[in-house]
């Protein structure tokens, strides 16, 4: 199986070593994750997209090299709230699932940003072009009439 980083990335980037198969699994928990797979590398280096490429790259390397130091990963409970002789924790959703290195690289990936929309002002001047979806105006109607996209 390919993956977005190799054995040898993660040992740059981390210093850790890891096998093949730590590797793997790193993977398939940062395709969960970041809601991708390996499968669209091409369609990333087509669309030039060499950032989140890098960024998937660092977030498998450090998943691999942190899943080193959790033997339990794979079996844990879903804790919100642990009380135990006067000590208090709480983790989050994904607190004892994903690295927190990994976790930075990849909101940083260009598909996990903000969803905003822009609104525009209509054109005064010139020919007036709206965008689909855009109310249109019927000279003999008050109301907006809308399209469908």
């Amino acid at each position: 199986m390919s993956t977005w980083a190799t054995t040898a990335d993660v040992l740059d980037i981390t210093g850790v070593t890891v096998t093949e198969a730590q590797l793997t699994r790193a993977q398939h928990v940062i395709d969960m994750v970041s809601g991708r797979t390996y499968d669209i590398h091409d369609l990333l280096v087509a669309e030039n997209r060499r950032r989140d490429l890098y960024w998937l790259k660092l977030a498998v390397a450090y998943q691999a090299a942190w899943m080193i130091a959790q033997p339990d990963m794979f079996t844990r409970m879903n804790v919100t709230r642990v009380d135990q002789d006067m000590s208090e924790a709480e983790m989050g959703a994904s607190a004892l699932v994903l690295a927190p290195l990994a976790r930075r690289a990849l909101n940083r990936l260009s598909w996990r940003g903000t969803r905003s929309l822009q609104v525009q002002r209509p054109r005064t001047d010139g020919p007036r072009v709206l965008p689909a979806g855009s109310p249109v105006r019927d000279e003999d109607w008050e109301e907006p009439l809308w399209r469908p996209l």
